[in-house]
This record gives structure tokens, sequence and C-alpha cells, in this order.
């Protein structure tokens, strides 16, 4: 396989909403890890175990631009060592994709879906 793995992250104060697609666009995976080092650090494992699993040849990561809780984020992200994936990082500016759901997961899925266009 040598497609793209797509992560959108709905982030909140508490917990960071993670929607895993398939380059098409296909839903594979949904999780919730608390907004913290631990959880930080399970996103990491969860996303490197996926990926190596799947084959993926590249892994892109975008998430909403909520005020400054994408930063810390998105610079640990950018800054782990031993992370083997290429990697492509986006901020979306998700203004209403947020508003035409209730569900966090529908969230992810939208910002995730964002990067397909």
């Amino acid at each position: 396989m040598s497609q793209r793995l797509l992560v959108g992250i709905d982030l909140s104060l508490k917990y960071n909403e993670v929607c895993l697609l398939s380059d098409p666009g296909h839903t594979l995976a949904q999780r919730r890890f608390r907004h913290n080092w631990p959880g930080f650090q399970a996103l990491v494992s969860w996303l490197r175990t996926t990926y190596q699993a799947g084959g993926y040849a590249e892994l892109d990561i975008a998430a909403e631009a909520t005020g400054l809780m994408w930063f810390h984020l998105f610079y640990h992200l950018a800054h782990t060592p031993s992370w083997p994936m290429p990697t492509g990082i986006a901020i979306c500016s998700t203004h209403g994709v947020f508003r035409a759901s209730s569900t966090p997961w529908r969230s992810g899925i939208s910002v995730t879906r964002k990067m397909l266009r």
C-alpha cells in the first residue's frame, strides 16, 4: 500500500478527538486522547503503530486553528525523536465546519476531509 494516512484532530481544552481516514476518504478509526502529555504520548504511539501496520507511505495531519491550542501539539509532533513517518502538517481555518455537526468525530472527519480538497 502506498497511500497517505490522513489524520484530523478536533482540539479542545480537555480532549483531542482524532479521526483517521484513508487517502480516498474512508474512515479507518476514531479515538479520543486527553489534551496533556500522557495523551500526546498515547496519540504518537497509536499513529506510529497504525502507520507501520498499514504500510502507508505518508502521514498528513490537520487540525483546526483554535486559538493557540494547536501549537503545543504540533510543536511536539514536529520535534518527536524517532518519528519514522514523512509527515505533512496543516492548520485549517474551519469556521462553519464545526457548527454543522455536534458530534466530535464528525468534526475530526470534516477537518481531515478538508485536506483532500
